[in-house]
């Protein structure tokens, strides 16, 4: 496609994303709008971050300027100033996109993006507050008002996923965000997110919890309808998780299988990866299941941080369950010291951690970890 066509495609997809229908996920939570054409940001020179792998496998960061546009849940498409992207690269698909800065945008929303990049989520909710209404309105400048109402409900939400917030007002926010700008890039990370909040409700939820499964299910099958495999795959793995919880262990075994076995990126294999290896250990094999995740660990980059936290984490999951608690607290160890901005493996860890100390009789240690949880992450174990 050439990138002069590229407006022309961008609007071509819009129209049959409306046509296929996109999900509605259960009233009272997220009714997901039909998908109209977005204007494209004020005139000037726009950013957008996004990474590639090279010829040799190699994950590299790229950054195209020049004019946006137009953007759809399957992509960003650019009016590029030079070679910056490929004519078969654009639109730039929306799960290899880091972040865009469009040139009209308030510096406050790029420091809010950089806020919520390292986890610090209050921070960039406070930076947000910062924003004059005028510089963010929906109507003049559509695509940087939907910027600045994903960071919101990215930071919202995440914080009450932590245990650091209220799971209802960020569920709230991010339903806001998929009903307002339905044609977001942002948008199936938000149906992803809306999933891990119906999932945390049916955990809490006294009644009802059924009904909440059902929505997160709703919300993880929306993204089997993207275009591309990855995205495709983070709904096989909520599903895959939904059903592991369940103790559906052949279900999430085949879910997670048809991670690993599709064109999808090392992310999602690896989650794929981990998620057999639990179900592996929910089985009873926790020798087996430990084996899986080690040499998972063997193969992992050393600068894939965040896969090796979760790796570690499974890793103390399975040693708790096989009644490795030296093993389990070392593991947990390892990702609150090793993996600094990987704030939501922390909390986990941590979490985990106060209920090891406590079964091997360390006292001090469950009540030192228990304080660090509420002073450093404001988190309640």
């Amino acid at each position: 496609m050439r990138i002069t066509n590229a407006k022309q495609n961008v609007e071509s997809r819009v129209v049959a994303a409306s046509r296929r229908g996109l999900a509605t996920l259960a009233a009272g939570f997220v009714a997901l709008l039909s998908v109209v054409g977005n204007p494209a940001s004020a005139r000037g020179v726009d950013l957008v971050r996004y990474w590639e792998k090279n010829a040799q496998g190699v994950v590299e960061e790229r950054t195209a300027q020049g004019e946006t546009l137009g953007v759809d849940p399957n992509g960003v498409a650019m009016n590029c100033e030079s070679e910056d992207v490929a004519p078969d690269e654009n639109p730039i698909p929306s799960e290899r996109v880091l972040w865009v800065q469009y040139d009209a945008a308030p510096m406050e929303l790029s420091a809010a993006r950089v806020e919520t990049e390292v986890g610090n989520y209050e921070e960039a909710l406070e930076k947000l507050k910062s924003i004059a209404p005028e510089d963010v309105d929906p109507d003049s400048m559509p695509l940087i008002a939907a910027e600045a109402a994903w960071y919101k409900a990215y930071a919202t939400l995440n914080l009450a996923l932590l245990g650091a917030g209220d799971l209802k007002e960020g569920g709230a926010e991010m339903t806001r965000f998929v009903q307002q700008y339905p044609t977001s890039y942002h948008y199936y990370e938000g149906c992803r997110l809306l999933g891990d909040a119906f999932y945390a409700y049916a955990q809490s939820a006294a009644k009802d919890s059924g009904a909440f499964i059902k929505r997160a299910e709703g919300a993880y099958n929306s993204l089997l309808k993207a275009d591309s495999d990855s995205v495709k795959a983070r709904g096989k793995l909520g599903l895959g998780r939904l059903a592991l919880a369940a103790d559906d262990l052949e279900k999430a075994k085949t879910y997670f299988q048809e991670v690993v076995d599709m064109d999808a990126f090392d992310v999602e294999k690896s989650e794929a990866r981990i998620g057999l290896a639990r179900a592996t250990s929910k089985e009873g094999d926790h020798a087996e299941a430990l084996a899986l995740l080690n040499a998972l660990l063997a193969e992992t980059p050393d600068d894939a941080t965040l896969r090796h936290a979760r790796i570690y984490n499974a890793i103390g999951d399975v040693s708790v369950a096989a009644d490795r608690l030296q093993e389990a607290a070392v593991a947990y160890l390892h990702v609150d010291l090793l993996y600094p901005q990987a704030r939501t493996e922390r909390v986990a860890a941590l979490k985990a951690l106060v209920g090891v100390w406590k079964e091997l009789g360390r006292e001090d240690r469950a009540i030192e970890t228990d304080r660090r949880l509420r002073d450093r992450f404001h988190v309640q174990p």
